[in-house]
């Protein structure tokens, strides 16, 4: 009987660090036949995969959840990075700029493999691989097709969506952990608005949205999404409180949704991070590094479904018929708020995402 070999997937960071990181290993369980266990519980979801998605057409067998039994199975098991052996569950990290998540008692990165990207050019012989990382990019569009939303959680998206009706424009202003000069964005735009739009203003500040309400001369749209009080950042999240963090999610799936069926969607650039040290099982991470130009993960998400409105069929479970397979033209206008406007997704970048696919390699965004 030939052994079952597993690669265990523990991503952190928010909701498209996750999907990225999730991505990255779903690729790589595929190309080297292992089966993906996916354990969720310590990135932005902070609960099982499973208490959000349903998984489709898979060609290996997927583990959304990591169970007691599934962790006493794979705990006997040859394990790289070897410093976890034993202990998949039970090790604690710290975070490192320059490495990453690491394991405290040996200093070794708690991934398999130790390049900053994960590569689909070699498989390892031990019977168990654990990877344990952050990190967003443009990858989630791998697993997004074979996703659909819980049953429950799409009853809510619908019961908070569905008085926005359609053809109306909007924009997403991350606003806490990270900075944006929303008021400029704001200014930018405003051209392109008019008294007989319908804007839809999604951000995780409320102020961004009073803002909006008082600058814009048309009706503001919002989605019944709680913009509540977090200690959610980055790379850091944890959450104490295991119904305000599930109420957090779902609120992002809300806006995700919402601002995905817009007709034009607008975002801009990031100026800022909040330097904050935070302290957490996770380690201290600074999040005072920016780089000029830098998106917001959860724009990149929104502006992808809004090109691809076929997707969110799929994420809703509602029939997709073989015409809205087709990529959507909607604008999608991005801000640059330290130079000229830019649309998103060039033609040029996309070709540049199917030739980094075809070579197997996923350079970091």
């Amino acid at each position: 009987m030939i052994p079952k070999k597993y690669l265990l997937c523990r991503p952190r960071g928010g909701l498209n660090d996750t999907l990225t990181q999730i991505s990255r290993c779903w690729r790589y369980a595929e190309t080297f036949n292992r089966e993906l266990i996916i354990d969720t519980t310590r990135s932005s979801l902070c609960a099982p995969f499973s208490d959000y998605f349903l998984i489709h057409d898979s060609p290996i067998k997927i583990h959304p959840l990591l169970t007691s039994q599934l962790l006493t199975e794979i705990n006997k098991l040859t394990c790289r990075p070897a410093c976890l052996s034993g202990r998949a569950s039970s090790y604690q990290t710290s975070y490192d700029q320059q490495d990453g998540f690491i394991e405290v008692l040996s200093g070794m990165p708690a991934r398999f493999d130790t390049l900053k990207d994960l590569t689909l050019f070699r498989d390892y012989p031990e019977e168990l691989l654990i990877y344990d990382s952050c990190g967003g990019g443009m990858e989630a569009d791998y697993i997004l097709p074979r996703l659909s939303f819980a049953a429950d959680i799409r009853k809510i998206i619908d019961s908070c969506t569905m008085e926005l009706g359609s053809g109306y424009l909007a924009v997403h202003v991350r606003n806490t952990d990270y900075k944006t000069d929303y008021k400029r964005l704001f200014g930018k735009i405003r051209a392109h608005v008019r008294p007989h739009h319908k804007l839809l203003v999604c951000s995780d500040d409320s102020s961004v949205i009073d803002y909006a309400s008082s600058f814009f001369p048309c009706q503001i749209l919002s989605t019944k999404a709680q913009i509540i009080s977090t200690d959610i950042v980055g790379a850091g999240h944890t959450e104490s409180d295991p119904e305000k963090a599930r109420l957090a999610c779902i609120n992002s799936f809300i806006d995700l949704i919402a601002l995905g069926k817009s007709s034009t969607f607008f975002y801009g650039t990031i100026n800022s991070a909040f330097n904050r040290n935070k302290s957490t099982e996770t380690g201290k991470i600074s999040f005072d590094r920016v780089e000029p130009g830098s998106v917001s993960g959860f724009s990149m998400l929104a502006q992808y479904l809004c090109m691809n409105k076929h997707l969110i069929g799929r994420l809703m479970s509602i029939p997709i018929s073989p015409s809205d397979h087709s990529a959507n033209s909607n604008p999608i206008i991005r801000i640059n708020l330290a130079g000229r406007r830019q649309t998103s997704l060039t033609k040029a970048k996309r070709v540049f995402i199917r030739l980094r696919d075809r070579l197997g390699c996923f350079p970091s965004a």
